[in-house]
């Protein structure tokens, strides 16, 4: 499990008013931040550090929509 698969999943389940949630969408979005504004990264690469890997790709981006809209509504 990634650094960023364990901070969604405290961001998703975590409730609302425990610092953990906001902690972990804080270091999220640091990370994220981070590493999407590296020019060389390919696709493969972004796959791995976010999801672990390309095989857990589609699993792991299913689970952070599904953690971004539960955040919005």
């Amino acid at each position: 499990m990634t650094l960023f698969s364990t901070c969604l999943e405290y961001a998703r389940t975590v409730p609302y008013d425990d610092p953990k949630k906001s902690h972990a969408v804080q270091l999220m979005t640091v990370v994220t931040r981070y590493l999407l504004s590296k020019n060389d990264l390919v696709g493969w690469e972004v796959m791995e550090l976010f999801a672990g890997g390309v095989n857990q790709s589609d699993k792991f981006f299913n689970v952070f929509s599904l953690a971004y809209y539960c955040m919005l509504f």
